[in-house]
């Protein structure tokens, strides 16, 4: 059958499920990105920051962090 029982239990590892929990890691860590750089952007508007090219990398770097860590968790808890 297209859904059997050895087929789920085999995971990421299966060919038909590979290609989703690849896309689960991407679509999870990309929300993560633009949820992490909101509530950073935030945070230094709090501090008084001024806008500027050290500060918008700030903001990329530490949201990319949380986006990469995430993906790794993602990854840990598929396979």
């Amino acid at each position: 059958s297209f859904l059997s029982a050895r087929s789920l239990v085999q995971g990421c590892h299966s060919p038909f499920f590979r290609y989703a929990c690849s896309m689960l890691s991407f679509v999870v860590s990309t929300i993560a990105y633009f949820i992490a750089s909101f509530f950073i952007k935030g945070r230094l508007d709090d501090m008084d920051i001024p806008k500027g090219m050290t500060r918008s990398i700030v903001i990329f770097i530490a949201a990319a962090a949380v986006s990469y860590g995430l993906a790794f968790v993602v990854d840990l808890m598929i396979v």
